[in-house]
């Protein structure tokens, strides 16, 4: 039985990328660069519901 998504987060390829690490002075603290690329959608906006007012 198949069941129905409410929606779904597309990733590019190959991300996330992470540069070489990297001593930074002025925080005295070693960072990494990261780019990442993703999407979400709503593909199904049927299969999904909204709960409102709980308590």
């Amino acid at each position: 039985m198949r069941l129905p998504s409410y929606g779904y987060t597309y990733r590019l390829s190959g991300h996330p990328f992470v540069e070489a690490v990297a001593w930074d002075n002025d925080t005295r603290s070693w960072t990494n660069n990261v780019i990442d690329e993703q999407a979400p959608e709503i593909v199904g906006a049927d299969a999904g519901y909204l709960i409102q007012g709980a308590v």
